[in-house]
């Protein structure tokens, strides 16, 4: 469970990164933060 996680967290926060460098509206980023 802990290693699901762990990749869960560092896809979410490659995709918060993703997002923010596309110009993205932080609302988005915040519902795939709040799924994670």
């Amino acid at each position: 469970m802990t290693t699901v996680s762990a990749i869960g967290a560092l896809v979410a926060l490659i995709v918060a990164i993703f997002l923010i460098l596309k110009k993205v509206s932080p609302a988005y980023g915040m519902l795939v933060g709040a799924l994670v």
